[in-house]
C-alpha cells in the first residue's frame, strides 16, 4: 500500500510565519520534538511491513538539530513530499492525494487544526488511517467530551469553560485549580493556579478551569477497527516538572488491578463514543484522593499520540501495521515485553 504520512506541525506550521510562531517557546519546542518523533517512528514502522511510505514536510524541517530531522533528511527523495512555502496547503495536498492508497494524518486539536485537516480530507476517496467523523469534532473540546461522558453515565462532569468576559481578567480561587485550553493537546499551555493567588486569563483561545487532582496520571491507547477494538497497555505519564510540566515519557507496567480498571474505563467509553477507526489515546487520572479514590477520563485524543513512541518499545508487535490491518478486519494477539522500564519520548 502506498501511504502518505502527514503531520500538521511539520508540514504546515514550519512553513512561512509558522516557523517564527513555533520558535523559542518551550511549549512549542516540546510539541515540535514530539511531532517529529511520532512522524519518523510511524514512518519506520510502516516501512518495516512493506508499505511504500511518503512523508509530507516543510523544507525547514530538514535542518533542525534532532534525531528525527536527520532521519527525515536521510530518506530518499522519492519518500519525501516537500510542502512549498508559498503554496496553499489544501491545494498542494489535494493534488497529491490521488497518487496514494491511504493517508495517515496527525494534527493537534489546538486551534481546530485536527478538525480542519479531517474536514478537508473527508472530500477525498483516499483511505484514512486515522480517526474521522463525529468523534474528532467531539474530542476537539474537552468540555464537550466530558459532558458527553456525563450524559452517558460514565462519570460526572467536572470543571467549567470560562466565558468570553473572563478573557484578559485577573481571577483567584479558594482551591488549587488547573487552567487549560479547551481544545489544547495534552499538557499544552497548562497552568497550575495556586489557591488565593490571582491569575490572568489569556486573551487568546477558549479556556477551562478544572479542580487540581492529585491521583496517578495514566495514558491508555486504543486501536479501533471495523470489527475489533484493541485496548493497549496503560502506562504512567511522567512530566519534566510538577505540578505542571511537559509530558516526557512513561513507566510500565502499572499495578495489575489498576491496569484492569484503567482498561475497563476506556472500554466503557469506547462503547458509547461515536465509532471510528484508527489510533486514539485517553488521558486518565486514577485513584484521586479528592474523589474518594475514584478515577476519571480527563480527555480523549482522536489521533496518534506521543505515547506511541513509548508503546512501540513495549510491544514486540508492530502497532502501526496492526492499526492498518484493523481497518479491514481483525488482528491476533499483540505481543508485549513485560519487563519493567521507564521510557522517554525520543525517536
Amino acid at each position: 500500500m502506498k501511504i502518505l504520512v502527514f503531520e500538521w506541525l511539520l508540514a504546515i506550521e514550519l512553513n512561512g510565519d509558522g516557523l517564527s510562531r513555533l520558535g523559542d517557546h518551550p511549549e512549542n519546542q516540546s510539541m515540535l520534538q514530539q511531532a517529529g518523533g511520532m512522524l519518523m517512528a510511524l514512518t519506520q514502522d510502516l516501512q518495516q511491513t512493506g508499505h511504500q511510505v511518503v512523508v509530507a514536510h516543510a523544507a525547514s524541517s530538514l535542518a533542525l538539530n534532532a534525531p528525527w530531522s536527520r532521519a527525515l533528511a536521510d530518506l530518499p527523495q522519492s519518500s519525501r513530499f516537500e510542502m512549498s512555502v508559498d503554496s496553499d496547503w489544501q491545494a498542494a495536498l489535494g493534488k497529491q492525494l490521488p497518487h496514494f492508497d491511504a493517508i495517515w494524518g496527525i494534527a493537534p486539536e489546538s486551534d481546530g487544526c485536527l478538525l480542519q485537516l479531517n474536514q478537508f480530507l473527508a472530500g477525498f476517496p483516499v483511505r484514512k488511517l486515522h480517526p474521522q467523523g463525529e468523534l474528532v469534532a467531539l474530542a476537539t473540546s474537552k468540555t464537550a467530551t466530558l459532558g458527553f461522558l456525563d450524559k452517558h453515565g460514565l462519570q460526572p462532569t467536572f470543571g467549567r469553560k470560562l466565558d468570553a468576559q473572563a478573557s484578559g481578567n485577573w481571577m483567584s480561587f479558594e482551591e488549587p485549580m488547573v487552567l487549560k485550553c479547551d481544545d489544547g493537546a495534552g499538557s499544552e499551555f497548562l497552568q497550575f493556579v495556586t489557591a488565593g493567588k490571582p491569575v490572568k486569563i489569556p486573551t487568546l483561545g477558549v479556556w477551562r478551569l478544572e479542580p487540581w487532582l492529585t491521583g496517578l496520571p495514566i495514558s491508555v491507547s486504543v486501536l479501533s477497527g471495523s470489527e475489533q477494538i484493541v485496548t493497549l497497555e496503560p502506562t504512567v505519564q511522567c512530566f519534566d516538572a510538577l505540578p505542571a510540566g511537559n509530558y516526557t515519557g512513561g513507566e510500565f507496567p502499572i499495578e495489575p488491578s489498576m491496569r484492569d480498571r484503567a482498561q475497563a474505563l476506556v472500554q466503557q467509553a469506547m462503547r458509547v463514543l461515536p465509532t471510528c477507526r484508527g489510533y486514539l489515546g485517553f488521558d486518565l487520572m486514577m485513584n484521586c484522593p479528592e474523589l474518594n479514590g475514584e478515577s476519571l477520563i480527563l480527555e480523549i485524543n482522536p489521533r496518534l499520540t506521543c505515547s506511541y513512541l513509548g508503546l512501540r518499545k513495549i510491544y514486540r508487535s508492530n502497532l502501526a501495521a496492526a492499526t492498518v490491518d484493523l481497518h479491514e478486519g481483525v488482528i491476533g494477539e499483540l505481543i508485549v515485553d513485560s519487563r519493567r522500564r521507564r521510557f522517554d519520548l525520543t525517536f
